[in-house]
């Protein structure tokens, strides 16, 4: 059998007989599981993939002019990798080093002015900001969506935080639409870091 120039993967030729099928494509398949093996790519399944997704059932009172951190009713899904939860109330832990893909939404019930929806990370008791989206505008259910992917340490928790300064207490999640305007965070690995 002939192979590919570039990994060796072995393939029927045209000339080769049909009833010879069934082991050339276990050749090709054996061939192509050398080269991936050979490349380092590893096998995965999905539940090996540490993933996880938080939402709430109710709206996020948020006061005005203080930063209010996010408290999650409802994991979604969470693959539990080796065994231990990445969710928690406060949001989501990374279980190890890696590359995720981090993304939030939330929307504002009414109108306001001064609204902010922010990522922050916090690691080893200090908190830092990785993204925000904000608006300074009044207008009817406001939707802001975060999405980013930055590198994490075993144990890093990322959370969402709001703010905003309307002059008066205001929600997160809009109960008229229903559960696909709650707050939403959600954290996936994607790769080791490099």
């Amino acid at each position: 059998m002939p192979t590919t120039p570039v990994y060796g993967i072995p393939y029927p030729s045209e000339g080769d007989p049909i009833y010879e099928g069934a082991q050339q494509m276990r050749a090709m398949a054996l061939g192509i599981d050398a080269a991936l093996a050979a490349a380092e790519i590893p096998p995965t399944t999905a539940s090996e993939i540490a993933s996880c997704s938080m939402t709430r059932s109710t709206n996020l009172s948020i006061p005005n002019g203080a930063d209010t951190f996010a408290a999650w009713t409802v994991t979604e899904w969470d693959t539990k990798p080796g065994g231990v939860a990445m969710a928690s109330a406060s949001g989501i832990y990374a279980r190890t080093a890696g590359i995720y893909r981090v993304s939030a939404f939330a929307a504002w019930e009414t109108d306001g002015f001064n609204e902010i929806i922010a990522l922050t990370r916090t690691r080893s008791g200090i908190s830092t900001l990785l993204l925000a989206e904000g608006d300074a505008s009044a207008a009817w259910f406001r939707g802001h969506s975060l999405s980013t992917e930055l590198a994490l340490q075993a144990g890093d928790l990322i959370r969402l935080r709001a703010t905003q300064t309307s002059g008066t207490a205001r929600n997160l999640g809009t109960a008229w639409i229903g559960g696909a305007a709650w707050p939403r965070l959600s954290v996936t690995f994607v790769r080791p870091t490099p």
